[in-house]
């Protein structure tokens, strides 16, 4: 049975009486960690009950097959609207949307409440509906709120309880920094403000040993053996380099990007979930920023320097303070080593 803690059942109060107040859009604004997935799923729920229907739409595929799990775990029926997806079910009231699928079907399905993940990346179909359907209630769950726009689509933000205070009640790990070499950035091109992708990627590729030897000191000067670890790299060339060069020193990374099989990435992130896997960590740019829930990760190497993007800096750190539930004092802190 799906049981929020105190900090969420809160913010479900909130949502429910700004919207008895008249606000139809609202924003959800919690730490990665925070269990905004949990919230969502028993707002879902309670709407269900209520014999409505209720949409949660998420822009990747293992996002898609985590939160259908999860909804399996507590028993929650629901259907699944992605191509081919085996669990299409048009008739349940709750529905896991692909936000892809639904804008290239160019419709969305018939309910009375839409939740929209990670609702700062603002996808023009989404928004586009929310838009035309002025009687549809609306939910954006972020933990980085900062895109220009978001204030003309939400009338209200709930708060949740700051990062701080979380680490303080045991929800978060506190995090441990240290600052390593740093990729040489000086006089680098940029575009639209932030650096380029290629200049990065080369220049990353330059401190790859400082890289890997960093993270062995630490890893065994903290915690006496390797731990899992998750490695944000500066592209996808960058990300098979670190792995080569973790393997010549007998540590097993993978790295996965964009151009690898969905099937593939979802088989390595399902390994390195497990308590007894043997891969020591993971590696990639951008991927891990979204949905990634594995909390004894107890390691986390920032390889991708940025010059603006505060909130994909925030998303990455926070990938890793997951509290580990299963055996908190297995986690009392993570470690962060910063190479940008």
């Amino acid at each position: 049975m799906l049981q929020l803690r105190e900090h969420q059942q809160e913010v479900v109060d909130k949502l429910r009486k700004n919207f008895e107040d008249g606000h139809r859009c609202q924003l959800l604004y919690a730490p990665t960690g925070f269990g905004k997935t949990e919230v969502a799923m028993s707002i879902m729920k309670e709407i269900s009950n209520d014999y409505k229907r209720v949409a949660m739409v998420l822009d990747r595929i293992v996002l898609i097959d985590q939160t259908s799990e999860r909804l399996d775990k507590y028993r929650i029926e629901h259907g699944v609207m992605q191509s081919q997806h085996w669990r299409y079910r048009p008739h349940e009231r709750i529905q896991i949307c692909s936000a892809q699928t639904l804008e290239k079907r160019q419709s969305f399905p018939d309910i009375d409440m839409l939740i929209i993940d990670e609702c700062h990346v603002q996808r023009k179909g989404t928004k586009k509906f929310v838009q035309d359907n002025p009687h549809i209630k609306v939910i954006g769950l972020t933990a980085t709120p900062f895109t220009d726009g978001l204030g003309n689509i939400y009338s209200n933000v709930v708060g949740a309880l700051p990062t701080g205070e979380l680490i303080d009640k045991g929800w978060l790990a506190p995090l441990k920094v240290y600052i390593a070499k740093e990729i040489d950035m000086t006089g680098a091109k940029k575009v639209a403000g932030e650096w380029s992708q290629d200049e990065v990627s080369q220049r990353g590729m330059k401190i790859t040993g400082d890289i890997v030897a960093e993270w062995i000191k630490k890893t065994h000067e903290i915690f006496g053996a390797p731990r899992k670890t998750i490695v944000f790299c500066a592209g996808v060339e960058h990300g098979a380099h670190l792995s080569k060069k973790f393997a010549e020193q007998g540590y097993n990374f993978i790295s996965i990007s964009y151009l690898d099989d969905d099937d593939f990435k979802k088989d390595v992130i399902e390994d390195f979930s497990k308590p007894d896997t043997e891969i020591h960590g993971l590696i990639a740019t951008d991927i891990l920023t979204k949905g990634f829930d594995v909390p004894d990760v107890m390691i986390g190497v920032s390889a991708r320097p940025f010059s603006k993007s505060l909130s994909s800096h925030i998303q990455q750190m926070g990938r890793v303070m997951r509290s580990n539930a299963a055996d908190p004092e297995a986690k009392p802190f993570a470690v962060w080593l910063d190479h940008s």
